[in-house]
């Protein structure tokens, strides 16, 4: 569980390429951002975020920026502001 009680921007946020955030049952909870549960900043490349669940995020539960090379794999957010999952 990564609770970010309302102080940060993104619970988590990636910069760098061919990171994996999680994976089948060892995801991560994510909850309470004052914007995104997760946010993939920049255009890193070969990012995977996978089986994760976003809760009570302000905005979104899961924000990837670009399409190049990314994924979002079986995660879910609940009780976000925003939709699940954002890409740009």
């Amino acid at each position: 569980m990564i609770e970010a009680n309302g102080g940060s921007v993104s619970g988590v946020t990636i910069t760098s390429p061919n990171v994996v955030f999680g994976a089948p049952k060892k995801g991560f909870t994510l909850k309470g951002a004052d914007q995104n549960g997760l946010y993939v900043s920049g255009f890193p490349t070969g990012v995977t975020v996978s089986s994760n669940l976003g809760v009570s995020n302000g905005f979104y539960g899961f924000v990837l920026t670009g399409t190049s090379r990314r994924r979002a794999e079986t995660s879910t957010a609940t009780d976000c502001a925003g939709s699940a999952t954002m890409p740009a």
